[in-house]
């Protein structure tokens, strides 16, 4: 019987404005430095356009306005939970609010129901 591994739990990150590519591409940036982040996934509406962000040394499109922020880590604590607070205050001076959970759909899901696109960035090779 195969053995099912629980998900890592996720810090989902809502910035209190709508971050430019270049507040993203800053964001993504400095939490690629930090341990035990394994994935980030950006979330948001689809654009008819398509911008380029340059993140650890790695050109990647970006075909969304990015409005959440879904950072899975290997295990959150207080120290890493400080570590993205405090990336978060120095790139989203403006605010932001955090949460954590499993937010990612564990089965099957109808994801164009929503409207909403995503784009998966893995930190871990």
């Amino acid at each position: 019987m195969e053995r099912k591994t629980e998900p890592n739990q996720e810090i989902k990150i809502f910035p209190g404005r709508l971050p430019s590519e270049k507040t993203v591409e800053t964001f993504l940036n400095k939490i690629a430095v930090l341990k035990s982040v394994v994935s980030v996934t950006l979330s948001g509406v689809s654009t008819h356009y398509e911008r380029r962000i340059n993140v650890s040394g790695t050109s990647i499109p970006l075909k969304i306005q990015v409005t959440w922020i879904y950072l899975e880590i290997e295990e959150i604590n207080d120290d890493r939970m400080r570590e993205v607070k405090d990336v978060c205050q120095e790139v989203f001076p403006y605010g932001f609010e955090t949460k954590i959970g499993i937010f990612r759909p564990t089965g099957k899901t109808l994801t164009s129901e929503s409207g909403r696109s995503f784009a998966r960035i893995d930190f871990v090779e």
